[in-house]
């Protein structure tokens, strides 16, 4: 891979998301208590956020870092990935930030030891800004979904091709088993400059080439040069490919 994309900075973005997941972790009924009354309706975003769209994109993160690992990613594919491993790197370090300014540890004595709690501050949500966050997290989900799915589309592609070349290969072999490509080549070395030219010119000739379904017959006595001409229209008939 490229000097510009990293698996280990894909990996350390999945670890992150974790990180945040597990930092909300058991706090829904605490969250839900330092709410005031009036955002409640942004509250139920906020914990659809944290417990269900960061768990969602962490498991396409990691679908995605498999995905990227198994094949040789092209310079434009390592380009995309890093441009979206940034997206979610981004989306994630706002998502950290909003949760440290909800946040606060306080400490308590209990005993001879001093013990070290999370209590959520008092929230005022704003709807409109929890929305946006987890619009970009969907985002970020439906972006990383869409590249898993284009390398998964590519390798059936590319296995779909090479099942192709087999069944066509294991045609031409149970035609003949003889292979015509060193004697078309010895063909094509005999010809001389512009031998042929006529007949690739020609009317019929090219009207047989844009036609389907029909029949080129080209008589001639021994020694006329049908071999050779017809070494020169399969060349031509290659080059079209």
């Amino acid at each position: 891979m490229s000097f510009g994309f990293s698996i280990g900075d894909f990996l350390a973005v999945i670890e992150f998301a974790k990180k945040i997941r597990k930092d909300f972790a058991g706090a829904p009924n605490e969250f839900k208590g330092a709410l005031d009354v009036y955002v409640h309706d942004a509250g139920s975003i906020f914990t659809d956020i944290f417990i269900h769209r960061v768990r969602s994109l962490s498991i396409v993160l990691q679908d995605t870092e498999v995905a990227a690992s198994e094949r040789d990613l092209s310079p434009k594919e390592e380009t995309d990935l890093q441009t979206i491993s940034d997206g979610c790197q981004n989306i994630l370090t706002e998502l950290k930030d909003t949760l440290a300014k909800y946040i606060e540890l306080d400490s308590q004595q209990t005993g001879i030891r001093r013990k070290t709690k999370r209590v959520w501050k008092r929230l005022s949500l704003e709807l409109e800004d929890v929305r946006n966050l987890r619009s970009r997290v969907n985002d970020n989900i439906t972006l990383l979904n869409a590249f898993t799915l284009r390398q998964t589309r590519n390798d059936t592609t590319k296995l779909v091709r090479y099942q192709e070349d087999q069944e066509q290969q294991a045609i031409l072999n149970w035609l003949t088993p003889v292979d015509y490509f060193p004697q078309q080549n010895d063909f094509l070395r005999q010809r001389q400059a512009g031998t042929g030219q006529w007949l690739l010119n020609s009317t019929k000739f090219k009207s047989w080439v844009e036609t389907k379904n029909q029949t080129l017959f080209c008589p001639g006595i021994p020694g006329a040069g049908k071999t050779i001409l017809t070494s020169i229209v399969v060349e031509e008939l290659s080059t079209r490919i």
